[in-house]
């Protein structure tokens, strides 16, 4: 796994993180371009360019430095940063348990059967001011589709929820948690995320390191739904509040969802750790439907997404730790540091 660091403004860090996916960008560019052919895709992107321009111009700018730094045309990049428009799902297990002094442990698993070495990276982006993000970087993803965390002391992870609705007129979940990411706290994270309507629904949990505070929200069209994070939480990839809950889905989220759950209700939070909480989400079953950690050694990435990392976060501590499934490989390092160590 690559770690590593870059600076400037959203335009400049973008076209770093351009540049440094170059190659992988360059491979993806083509089907992109032959899909613009259309005049209708053409006309969605410009469209889709227009709304960008007034409600998040700043990531707008971060799109066209990744599109400038890698070489593919901004059209083609805003394309792929609509994952709505091929109907492109994902999915993630969190797991959160709250210890009896009130700090929080969180732990989440991303699963992708796209990721692999050549098109992620853990990168650290310092802004102007000093204000920075870490996050897991994916070439044809914005930062925030994944986890990150930031220099407010806000930790983050995201789930894709299987929709009930999708509108594509409205703006791609890619931005909306890209603009996340800036939040300073839960106050100005649920602002953010109820501003505006959004293309596809989502979930997003996070956790306040400052005052132990949680929350997971989820994200519908036009509403958010928040839950509070009290002593022990665990979700997937289906909506689990009203009027959606639960939303029919493929794939094994319902299990996931359970199986994560009924482990943490086994935990003590007295005497469990954040490997504790860690090894929830290594469960494996027998097979794909019945498994929480969707091994890379054993799951076909071509049919069934897999387990790529997991993120996994100790308030009391300020210790994260990293998983790469990917490169079978583990670190570990102070939250304001980022000097991860094998």
């Amino acid at each position: 796994m690559r770690f590593f660091e870059v600076r400037g403004n959203e335009y400049e860090t973008g076209y770093q993180v351009g540049e440094y996916f170059k190659e992988r960008l360059q491979s993806e560019a083509e089907k992109y371009e032959k899909v613009l052919e259309k005049e209708s895709t053409l006309d969605f992107v410009k469209g889709l360019e227009e709304k960008l321009k007034k409600a998040y111009p700043a990531l707008l700018q971060e799109a066209y430095g990744r599109a400038d730094g890698s070489g593919m045309s901004r059209y083609a990049t805003l394309l792929m940063y609509s994952p709505e428009f091929f109907k492109k799902q994902d999915g993630c297990t969190t797991a959160m348990l709250r210890k009896p002094d009130g700090s929080l442990l969180f732990a989440h698993n991303e699963d992708d059967p796209a990721f692999d070495l050549g098109n992620v990276a853990v990168v650290k982006y310092v802004y102007p001011g000093g204000r920075w993000i870490v996050g897991y970087t994916v070439a044809e993803k914005l930062l925030g589709s994944t986890w990150a965390y930031n220099s407010d002391g806000m930790v983050f992870s995201s789930n894709f929820i299987a929709p009930g609705i999708t509108d594509i007129n409205n703006v791609s979940r890619y931005y909306m948690v890209r603009d996340a990411l800036d939040s300073k706290d839960i106050g100005d994270l649920l602002k953010r995320l109820a501003r505006m309507k959004v293309a596809t629904p989502f979930s997003f949990n996070a956790v306040d390191s400052k005052t132990g505070e949680a929350v997971n929200v989820e994200k519908d069209v036009e509403k958010i739904y928040v839950t509070w994070i009290g002593e022990k939480y665990a979700r997937s990839n289906h909506f689990t509040s009203a009027p959606y809950a639960p939303v029919p889905t493929t794939g094994n989220t319902m299990f996931r969802y359970w199986k994560a759950n009924d482990l943490l209700s086994q935990l003590d939070p007295k005497t469990a750790d954040i490997f504790a909480l860690r090894g929830i989400l290594d469960f494996e079953g027998p097979d794909y439907m019945h498994t929480i950690n969707l091994s890379t050694l054993t799951n076909d990435t071509k049919t069934k997404p897999v387990t790529v990392c997991n993120l996994a976060f100790d308030q009391k501590t300020g210790r994260i730790y990293f998983r790469d499934y990917i490169g079978h490989e583990e670190f570990a390092w102070d939250y304001n540091e980022f000097r991860p160590n094998c």
